[in-house]
């Protein structure tokens, strides 16, 4: 499990809808949402969500990371932040099934290697460099 509170990850916006109707809408939306127990988001899970959104925002600091920027580069421009009553999932595996493949492989062999490594760091260390999940590392350790 991984050490953070939150969870982001980009979504595919394919419609949006008001009080009185439904319209089709193409766009990106990076989504945060907390960690907890009572939810568990796959690759190409379906979700439907009560938002609003809002504008990326530019670096205050001009030395700083350009996230605003980094984002754009692949298309997204908003960011919304969810609680677990405001969306909900409606379909499982949608998406694409090679992707779904190399995620699940990806998982099988992080089950191994936490058979194999016991040392927690050094277990994530290994996951890092050999499949690029960095999840579990600590802030100190990347």
């Amino acid at each position: 499990m991984s050490n953070e509170k939150s969870i982001r990850f980009p979504i595919k916006i394919i419609g949006r809808s008001d009080s009185n109707s439904f319209a089709k809408a193409e766009g990106k939306l990076m989504v945060t949402v907390n960690r907890d127990s009572t939810n568990h988001f796959d690759y190409g899970d379906e979700i439907i969500l009560i938002s609003q959104y809002k504008d990326l925002q530019s670096p205050m600091n001009p030395l700083e990371f350009d996230y605003k920027n980094y984002l754009a580069n692949h298309h997204i421009y908003h960011q919304t932040y969810l609680n677990s009553t405001y969306y909900k999932i409606i379909k499982k595996y949608q998406g694409n099934p090679i992707i779904d493949f190399a995620l699940f492989v990806r998982k099988y062999l992080i089950d191994r290697f936490s058979k194999n490594i016991p040392e927690k760091d050094q277990f994530n260390i290994a996951i890092a460099l050999i499949l690029g999940y960095r999840s579990n590392l600590s802030t100190e350790t990347l």
